[in-house]
């Protein structure tokens, strides 16, 4: 499967606390989209999108802060070439963002053979009542990883329906192994709420169909909100 990437080198404005980074760079490439009419309409669809976002690199780890007048890279990875293609120019030319864009690198990435992955970004699951109302996020208290294994097969499932229009089933074991990274949920504000998340580390089969999903996976990232810059994945070496 082909993805496609953008490196984003920028200089913030303002200061950015660690809790707040997801939420302010989810705000600002929404921002730049609504400055483009296809881009617009695409940010109004409700559904999966077709894409994710990383976090900024590098980071200042004692005080969990991206600093003001610094310059930090931030990546995105897309199915839809077209789609970086617009938003780099929108990212680019609009004036009315919480940083400058400096430069924009743009990237065809084809991953081959995923054997395993991180989430280079923390996902996050949405546990929801018997009439779908959330009621709160996973954590590794929740119990079995099983859960989260099949949620994020259900999850990818649904996303290469929506983005192919064709339905795909990966076999049971399309995670072999799946281990938390982290000793405590790494917390995040979102929209007056707090994100509970986690890392992980995913070992996929080896088989075409998990393969075909391992790929989308890194595409548009797991489980749920990827235009927020959470499931955002790395390569496993």
């Amino acid at each position: 499967m082909k993805l496609y990437e953008i490196k984003i080198t920028l200089l913030l404005k303002k200061d950015v606390k660690l809790i707040d980074v997801q939420a302010f760079l989810s705000s600002n490439v929404n921002k730049s989209m609504l400055e483009d009419k296809s881009l617009k309409k695409l940010h109004a669809v409700k559904g999966f999108k077709p894409y994710c976002l990383g976090s900024l690199y590098p980071f200042d780890l004692e005080n969990k802060i991206y600093h003001k007048n610094q310059m930090y890279v931030l990546t995105m990875r897309s199915i839809d070439k077209a789609f970086l293609q617009s938003l780099s120019i929108v990212l680019k030319a609009s004036k009315k963002l919480d940083f400058n864009v400096m430069a924009i690198e743009f990237l065809s990435r084809s991953y081959g053979f995923i054997e395993s992955a991180f989430t280079l970004t923390p996902a996050i699951i949405s546990i929801k009542d018997e009439e779908k109302n959330y009621i709160r996020y996973w954590t590794k208290e929740e119990g079995s990883l099983d859960f989260v294994k099949q949620r994020i097969k259900d999850n990818l499932e649904k996303k290469y329906e929506q983005f192919f229009n064709e339905k795909i089933l990966a076999p049971d074991d399309f995670i072999l192994m799946i281990s938390i990274q982290n000793r405590k949920p790494m917390v995040y504000n979102y929209k007056g709420t707090k994100l509970w998340t986690n890392k992980f580390k995913i070992v996929f089969a080896p088989d075409g169909v998990s393969q075909k999903l391992a790929s989308l996976a890194f595409g548009v990232g797991i489980l749920e909100k990827n235009s927020l810059g959470l499931g955002f994945l790395t390569k496993g070496h």
